[in-house]
């Protein structure tokens, strides 16, 4: 986000004014961001404020904690409170839904569970809608199927009516 919402000037003093003024840290973690020195400085730097407990690795490729070339946790998050026990939220063991609603869930001290479910009731609700939807658009189309070759039937020609309601009611 440093092209985008970072005022000109020194860079450094441009993030740590950012890092100083978040609650929140979320570090995408990835084997490349592992080996960079701007997304380790940040997290140290979050770290010295004494926010160690308000990061949230995200990891979207790699491996936490595994000292090879997967390793995803930048040098800071590899033991930032003398312990490797720095949870993740991991879209390759849970998926991007449920691990982006884990770092929400963690954000907002909710419990996941609770905005899980809420979550598959909306997804829930959002496809019952578009099941519905498609059923109105089909009975339209319908009815202005069955409109048309009623007319073809007028003119005789009902060779065309019988392929028009085959659209409708495929065999």
């Amino acid at each position: 986000r440093d092209v985008t919402d970072l005022n000109p000037g020194l860079l450094s003093e441009e993030i740590n004014k950012a890092l100083r003024g978040s609650e929140w840290l979320i570090v995408i973690c990835s084997p490349r961001s592992a080996k960079s020195p701007w997304v380790c400085k940040e997290a140290q730097t979050f770290i010295d404020l004494g926010r160690a407990d308000h990061i949230i690795p995200f990891v979207i490729e790699g491996k936490p904690f595994s000292n090879d070339a997967t390793e995803c946790y930048p040098k800071a998050l590899l033991n930032p409170l003398g312990c490797n026990e720095l949870l993740a939220a991991n879209i390759n063991e849970m998926g991007r839904d449920a691990a982006a609603i884990k770092v929400i869930a963690r954000m907002f001290d909710i419990r996941f569970d609770t905005l899980w479910q809420r979550h598959r009731r909306e997804e829930n609700a959002q496809k019952q809608k578009l099941k519905e939807e498609k059923r109105s658009l089909q009975i339209y189309q319908g009815r202005v199927i069955a409109s048309i070759a009623r007319s073809k039937i007028a003119e005789g020609n009902v060779y065309l009516a019988a392929r028009l309601c085959s659209f409708v009611f495929p065999t």
